[in-house]
């Protein structure tokens, strides 16, 4: 190990003695070594030093050098106040100098020294000057500059770091600077262009014009203010490319030809009077020009350069922000939808319904931006492309990139490079990336002849190039920051023992990331005793809490990732909790040694006690033979007994009569009652005949968010059985719809089978009772005539217009099953006057008729679809006098239940 002292160059041998060199050489800046061969190479103030196996120095220039570094093949690059050399490290070891060679004029470096030399991480070199740095990849072709104009902070650069999510990080006499490097974003000239930029081209020669509220602007290798040179105040200005290579620019007052070869204005047309508040321009391919104002409504037409202007103002070229040539003919957006350009001016072709900001046609297809999203057109049908989870998503400009598979889409959150093929965004960048501005421009986007996107905000201009974006994953790593132990804070030292009262923890987890610190996505579980990922946990939320855990052996798994969706690396912390004394194997065994005793006691005690009993009783006998008169005093006493057991019995029936009235009290006051249900169901009828004084059958209503929920159940028996299986499943529905605002009869149903399977610990053994409850319910949207079924082992039956529709529920019970698959939930669309019908099996099964049989759900149906048109009351008086007809002195079958809503 090497320290660079301010006073003199010091190393640590390998028996760890500081060794000085005080004196053998002067003070050293810069040191680079080659691990082969073990040679050392010095920059001091006297030259470039090296170090040799020997251990001696030796002095192989006499330049002052800044700093030196050695690359990969070798090389050793060094500064001096006369420039940047490169030469290979053996011949500068040997001191041989006909391959050394100056790359200041190669690599382009000017403005001051190069103070410091760094290594980059991807194999290329750093070069550190006072007010500008440069990145060199290849000692044969000019450096990559960092200067003010691209946003560099105006003091004396000290230092750089480059992290792992290709961030720069400068560090100077004034503070501290963030720059992205890699994703291949460069904001261009923020201190000159930095308002709205209305207009970006590229002429013949490759040179970049802009136009915006700054003025106008020409960039070829350097920038050039035109607005000055052409004698304008900075304003509103826009231009393009004419057919023929030349630059147009128009103001207010006038338009410009220029010759983009010479930069002079061949000619000058000025209007008769001012035009307003001017976009944004479009030349034809014939070269007609379109002068946009967007919101002021009016389009100025030219159809050549110097003709009159003339003005189309209607309620067609209001909010036209872009035109576009396709198919021989001009097309635009407006606030409503897409218009064409004739003779007549301009007319809506295509109503999309929202505002159209940008158009751009490619390979057969119309691509529209709106305030609505992306749409695409092809054949006059219009098809939204869903390429984005994110909402409120305006699209200002779309560009055909230099990859015909993929758009570039400017929006008012940044721009995107969508692919075509698959309509998937694969690369976003937005002021969180380094962006000027987050809203682009309208038709704020442009591709070079290079392929290098330019992007127009309404804040400056930038640049990306695709091909430098950086493709090198990162994955932050998560750190277990605190743990909170019953409140209290202590150290996170794995492999902890806690007692059992010691049970309460909260875990928080945090994530270091450069680009997006928001951006942090978080996972953990907690693994225990049973489930694995009964704690799982997803999201942006950075704190675990887990309150009363059992004793047990437990694992805290947690990861993080960041906005390029790679996750890190899965962290754990193991903790235990102790089981308390008497939770122990040794307390349980001895304990159930002692209950063993304790019951061998009082069984010996027990044995004891009846054979001294048996002896007296058996001396009682003998005693009571020997006197018959005591017999019938024997009878006598058999004979109050017996009455006495019979009244005790009669008082038991009462008893017991008494508390099922009091259950169907109970069942009565739980279920809807009359005001309740006209309230939810106007138009409705029950016919509820329980067959005992308790019902197994129950319905229910109830009102959620606007919607109507009614339910028809039987539980498995009928009577007390019954009734308590009713008790149970109203309990569990009004529990269900009170708590849950999302709901569906699906979802209904489902949550009372697992609770039923739950209460009544249903495991699905053989020998196991198989109690449930046959159910069908409805959700209705009384406004839009919306509903949702869901059933099981029922049906809905639906009667429109004298057509009977019926909707199938599962056939499995809402409690234990051979199949236990999630229920069915059906959409349904209804119509005015639709009859809804809801019942149990009571009705079709009962036995009676002429022949004494059951009545099936055939004769019930032809019934429903007779009277489905009468009136509630009226179908309630058929129903119950069909069913009395139907069952004359039969007894009743079971409870019986059927409810009829109109729509």
């Amino acid at each position: 190990k090497w320290f660079l002292g301010n006073t003199a160059l010091h190393s640590l041998n390998a028996s760890g003695t500081l060794v000085s060199y005080a004196g053998s050489i002067p003070i050293v800046s810069d040191m680079g070594c080659i691990p082969k061969t073990r040679q050392y190479f010095f920059a001091t103030s006297e030259g470039v030093f090296l170090l040799n196996p020997e251990g001696s120095f030796i002095r192989l220039t006499r330049e002052p050098c800044l700093s030196l570094l050695i690359d990969p093949n070798e090389n050793v690059w060094y500064s001096t106040t006369g420039g940047l050399f490169v030469i290979p490290a053996s011949d500068l070891a040997e001191g041989k100098f006909s391959q050394r060679r100056q790359l200041n004029e190669t690599l382009g470096l000017s403005g001051g020294f190069i103070k410091k030399i760094l290594a980059s991480r991807y194999g290329g070199i750093w070069l550190l000057s006072d007010y500008r740095f440069y990145q060199v990849f290849s000692d044969h072709q000019r450096a990559k500059l960092f200067e003010q104009e691209i946003g560099l902070k105006n003091n004396t650069i000290l230092s750089l770091y480059e992290d792992t999510e290709d961030n720069l990080w400068i560090g100077f006499s004034g503070g501290l600077q963030r720059m992205s490097n890699k994703k291949g974003l460069r904001n261009f000239y923020p201190n000159i262009i930095n308002s709205y930029v209305y207009s970006v081209t590229q002429d013949q020669q490759g040179s970049i014009w802009i136009a915006s509220n700054n003025g106008v602007f020409c960039y070829d290798g350097r920038l050039t203010d035109f607005g000055k040179k052409l004698g304008f105040a900075p304003g509103r200005a826009v231009l393009g490319k004419y057919p023929d290579g030349r630059i147009i620019i128009a103001t207010a007052e006038n338009l410009y030809l220029l010759n983009p070869v010479s930069g002079n204005v061949v000619k000058t047309f000025s209007f008769h009077q001012p035009l307003l508040r001017l976009e944004r321009m479009f030349i034809s391919s014939k070269g007609e020009i379109f002068l946009l104002t967007g919101s002021e409504g009016k389009v100025y037409y030219l159809r050549h350069p110097g003709d009159p202007v003339v003005t189309y103002e209607s309620r067609a070229t209001s909010n036209i922000h872009t035109l576009i040539e396709a198919e021989g003919k001009i097309y635009g957006g407006n606030r409503n939808g897409i218009v064409e350009f004739g003779s007549y001016g301009f007319r809506l072709v295509k109503d999309i319904g929202h505002a159209t900001w940008s158009v751009c046609y490619d390979d057969g297809k119309f691509w529209i931006g709106t305030d609505n999203g992306l749409y695409v057109m092809q054949n006059n049908e219009l098809q939204k492309v869903p390429y984005s989870n994110q909402t409120d998503v305006v699209i200002k400009s779309i560009m055909p990139a230099k990859n015909k598979a993929y758009l570039w889409l400017g929006t008012n959150k940044g721009f995107v490079y969508l692919n075509k093929l698959t309509l998937r965004e694969e690369l976003s960048m937005s002021t969180k990336d380094g962006l000027l501005g987050g809203e682009i421009t309208t038709g704020g986007l442009f591709v070079d002849a290079s392929g290098i996107l330019w992007i127009s905000t309404y804040h400056g201009l930038s640049n990306f190039n695709l091909r430098a974006a950086s493709i090198q994953p990162y994955a932050p790593i998560c750190y277990l920051e605190k743990i909170f132990l019953n409140g209290k804070e202590i150290k996170p030292e794995n492999h902890r023992k806690f007692k059992r009262k010691e049970n309460n923890l909260v875990f928080e987890i945090s994530a270091l990331t450069f680009s997006e610190e928001g951006s942090v996505e978080y996972e953990f579980y907690l693994r225990g005793l049973e489930n694995d990922y009964s704690s799982y946990n997803k999201g942006m939320d950075y704190k675990a809490v887990y309150t009363n855990l059992p004793p047990g052996r437990y694992e805290f798994v947690y990861k993080a990732r960041g906005k390029n969706g790679i996750w890190g690396y899965s962290q754990k912390y193991s903790f235990l909790i102790r089981k308390a004394w008497y939770e122990t194997w040794i307390f349980k065994i001895g304990l159930f040694i002692l209950l063993i005793t304790v019951f061998f006691l009082i069984n010996h005690w027990r044995i004891r006690r009846i054979q001294k009993q048996k002896e007296i009783l058996e001396k009682l006998v003998r005693e009571r033979t020997k006197e018959l008169e005591e017999a019938k005093e024997e009878i006598e006493m058999q004979r109050d007994l017996a009455e006495r057991q019979r009244d005790q019995i009669y008082q038991q029936k009462k008893e017991i009569l008494d508390s099922i009235q009091y259950a169907a009290q109970i069942q009565q006051a739980i279920l809807p009652s009359v005001d309740d249900l006209n309230r939810i169901l106007p138009d409705h009828f029950i016919f509820f005949r329980p067959k005992d004084v308790v019902s197994g059958d129950f319905y229910w209503a109830a009102q959620k968010n606007g919607r109507l929920i009614i339910t028809a159940a039987d539980s498995t028996g009928h009577g007390v059985p019954g009734a308590f299986m009713s008790f149970l499943g109203i309990t569990f529905l009004n529990e269900a719809v009170g708590k849950n605002d999302d709901i569906t009869p699906a979802l209904l149903l489902d949550n009372m089978r697992n609770n039923i399977i739950r209460i009544l610990g249903q495991k699905g053994a053989e020998a196991e009772h198989k109690d449930g409850i046959d159910m069908g319910l409805c959700i209705l949207d009384p406004v839009t005539r919306k509903g949702e079924f869901a059933g099981a082992n029922h049906n809905l039956l639906i009667i429109r217009k004298g057509e009977l529709i019926e909707i199938k529920g599962d056939k499995m019970p809402i409690g234990i099953h051979r199949n236990m698959m999630p229920f069915t939930n059906h959409l349904l669309t209804l119509e005015a006057n639709d009859m809804l019908y809801l019942f149990s099996d009571g009705y079709s099964d009962q036995f009676g008729g002429p022949s004494g049989k059951k009545m099936l759900r055939k004769t019930f149906k032809e019934i429903l679809l007779e009277i489905s048109a009468l009136p509630m009351s009226l179908q309630y008086d058929i129903l119950e006098e069909r069913f009395l007809k139907w069952k004359k002195d039969f007894e009743q079958t079971d409870d019986v239940l059927v409810i009829g809503v109109r729509v």
